[in-house]
């Protein structure tokens, strides 16, 4: 079965913001056998339409609980330091 699960990021309020960091899917295995990884390094100038990040392929897995890995940095152009994301997206899985 493919799959794809999208992430849409948007500019901060009105400042250019940049994305850096990776997506990675637990129910998706990579070339070398690890989670799958998208690396992320995008910029969303203000007023833009949120750009989509998106996990597409393979599922690897049967039902169950998996999750889509999201470690992001984003710098806005009108503040100093990064906000750091971590999050863990549950996906569940099931028969059909």
């Amino acid at each position: 079965m493919n799959v794809v699960v999208s992430v849409y990021l948007h500019p901060v309020g009105d400042a250019k913001t940049t994305y850096q960091g990776a997506l990675s899917a637990t129910f998706m295995t990579g070339a070398n056998g690890a989670p799958y990884e998208r690396q992320v390094d995008v910029t969303i100038e203000p007023g833009r339409r949120p750009t989509a990040m998106s996990v597409a392929g393979r599922m690897n897995v049967g039902p169950g609980r998996y999750y889509l890995n999201m470690a992001l940095l984003a710098q806005v152009s009108n503040h100093s330091d990064p906000h750091e994301f971590q999050e863990n997206i549950p996906i569940l899985v099931t028969a059909s």
